[in-house]
């Protein structure tokens, strides 16, 4: 697998129209690229990090120069999320919404749309939605959406009445956002933070994204948290002498590398100097047990396919 990464990294990254073989190289290309997802998604994505890792600093700074990558190749960028959202990413939660009445408004080969029984519109918006969401007819045709009809998309025509909810699942967050300024969708109240969301079990694909700040009764209670003692972007010192920088959900950074920390963990800011209880926290916390310890809980708790290192690859953005 490895090694297709490699060959299908530097074919696409040589490609060019100008080359003799042009044809025969890129359908090569794109028999790698087809075998790639015929793997475990977790597995594949994290090769191909790997197979970039190593083609090292030279390759990044070749792109860069012609403007695909805009990165830095001695020491790469540290995307420290905010630490003030209500959920970050690798929290579990469950997940559900009541059953609500609304109507079919439209019905196509592909889709039934139904009026989205909590939409405020927004009359300031660059937009103008109906008020309408659409779901698949067929649902492994589109990536997975926690919110469902009953009956489902593929029983309902023109004017049915249905209800749209979430059944209760659990989940694990992907990624949490922040907009400043609010983002404008077309909806009201305008967006200042979102959650993406994968259900428990399932492996790093695309995920769906959930906004909590919307009529919505969406219910949502957080069961599992890895390092629940620390802050995104907060500093400690590990048991091997190192001072490593924390990035939710189990990530340790030092020097713009990624490192294991050792426990215990001591911490020694959070911006500024963290309160005592917040340093208490954090050793009674790291104790006992140890890092990979820490993220089997994690993989136990959202059962997602993956080894350690590969939850570690795939949630390291730098």
């Amino acid at each position: 697998m490895e090694q297709l990464v490699a060959w299908t990294v530097d074919l696409w990254s040589e490609l060019g129209p100008e080359d003799e073989d042009w044809g025969e190289r890129e359908a090569q290309a794109q028999r790698d690229s087809l075998a790639m997802t015929q793997q475990r998604p977790a597995e594949a994505a994290a090769q191909i990090r790997i197979v970039s890792a190593r083609l090292g600093a030279e390759w990044a700074a070749g792109l860069a120069n012609h403007g695909l990558l805009n990165a830095d190749p001695k020491r790469p960028e540290i995307v420290i999320p905010p630490h003030d959202l209500a959920y970050r990413v690798g929290d579990v939660v469950a997940v559900s919404c009541p059953w609500t009445p609304t109507v079919t408004t439209r019905r196509g080969g592909y889709h039934a749309a139904v009026r989205w029984p909590w939409a405020v519109l927004d009359p300031d918006s660059r937009y103008r939605p109906d008020g309408s969401f659409a779901f698949p007819v067929d649902e492994s045709t589109e990536p997975w959406w926690p919110y469902q009809l009953r009956p489902q998309a593929a029983e309902l025509d023109e004017g049915d009445r249905c209800v749209v909810g979430i059944p209760p699942i659990r989940c694990y967050v992907v990624r949490s956002d922040r907009y400043d300024p609010p983002m404008d969708d077309g909806f009201l109240p305008r967006l200042t933070a979102s959650i993406a969301l994968l259900p428990a079990g399932s492996g790093y694909s695309g995920a769906a994204d959930v906004w909590l700040e919307r009529a919505e009764p969406i219910e949502m209670k957080l069961l599992h948290r890895p390092y629940g003692a620390l802050r995104s972007g907060d500093v400690v010192d590990d048991a091997d002498g190192r001072r490593l920088q924390f990035v939710p959900p189990f990530l340790f950074y030092a020097d713009g590398g990624r490192v294991r920390p050792a426990w215990p963990l001591a911490l020694v800011t959070r911006g500024v100097t963290p309160p005592p209880d917040a340093v208490d926290a954090v050793a009674t916390a790291t104790a006992l047990g140890s890092h990979p310890d820490e993220i089997e809980r994690w993989l136990t708790c959202s059962e997602v396919p993956y080894t350690a290192a590969l939850a570690e690859e795939l949630f390291d953005e730098t």
